[in-house]
């Protein structure tokens, strides 16, 4: 292609001189440059449509999940109720609880669900933002979790108030917090610090689990890497979440020593005055 082009530039430049041949080592830089710029800018024009096409596809499969999802989360509701119903009076204040436990459980997975197809809708990280309790919603995804009952969790440094995008800081949360869950061990405590950088927010998740051996680190953000969970939106739609929302994730593990992934996110820090929720 390049000798191609190269021919067609000579030609239309040796006319524009009256027939005369151009010869300048100068002028043959020149066009071998700007036959390398228009290659890569070909190439990277189809790589642009590649990666839109298949963030097209991700944002309809996640709304396609999230709405098959919703019928059995009603029916698991319906269920909870029709029970409630039917053994009023009848049962120990422990299991009642239990049942308005689970009832709000699905209460919460209704509201997720509805989150991730307004968010896949909305295709982009940076539309609908609000007032965010930072604490508050960890502790929205640990109860819906129930990952108290899984492994130890401390919340440590300040959490404040930030004007962000909620529902996918909110999974980027709940794929983290699961993702310790399910393959660092029962009994693993799982650290969640927050801390200030100068556009926001980094986060990191400490846990002392079995770690992630080397050779599975390169892919842990792949789609078919190991850290992904049959039942949810897995570490590689978390990369994408915090880069979407111009952030960037690390992760340092040892086997047997832990496991650490970090992450920015770049966000107003609430002044005074400001409430989330």
């Amino acid at each position: 292609m390049y000798y191609h082009y190269h021919h067609l530039l000579q030609e239309q430049i040796t006319e524009h001189f009256d027939g005369k041949p151009v010869n300048d080592p100068r002028l043959e830089n020149l066009l071998s440059s700007v036959n390398e710029f228009y290659e890569r800018s070909i190439a990277d024009r189809q790589n642009l449509e590649l990666l839109k096409s298949a963030y097209c596809h991700l944002e309809q499969f996640a709304g396609v999940v999230a709405h098959d999802l919703r019928a059995p989360v009603r029916s698991m509701a319906s269920l909870a109720l029709w029970i409630a119903e039917e053994i009023e009076g009848d049962v120990s204040d422990s299991v009642k609880d239990k049942i308005q436990m689970l009832q709000d459980k699905a209460a919460q997975l209704e509201k997720l669900i509805e989150g991730i197809m307004t968010y896949s809708k909305a295709g982009s990280s940076t539309e609908e933002k609000d007032y965010v309790s930072l604490r508050a919603l960890l502790q929205n995804c640990i109860e819906l979790l129930s990952a108290t009952e899984t492994i130890n969790l401390n919340l440590e440094g300040d959490f404040p108030d930030i004007y962000t995008a909620r529902v996918p800081l909110q999974q980027v949360f709940l794929n983290l917090i699961s993702n310790t869950m399910r393959h660092a061990g029962s009994g693993t405590t799982l650290r969640i610090r927050c801390g200030y950088e100068y556009n926001g927010l980094v986060f990191a998740f400490l846990d002392n689990g079995k770690g992630i051996d080397p050779t599975d680190q390169p892919k842990i953000f792949n789609i078919c890497g190991k850290g992904q969970g049959q039942n949810g939106v897995g570490l590689s739609i978390t990369k994408r979440l915090i880069e979407q929302n111009g952030g960037r994730i690390d992760l340092q593990s040892e086997s047997g020593k832990g496991t650490c992934f970090s992450f920015d996110w770049p966000c107003e820090i609430l002044t005074q005055g400001k409430k989330a929720s």
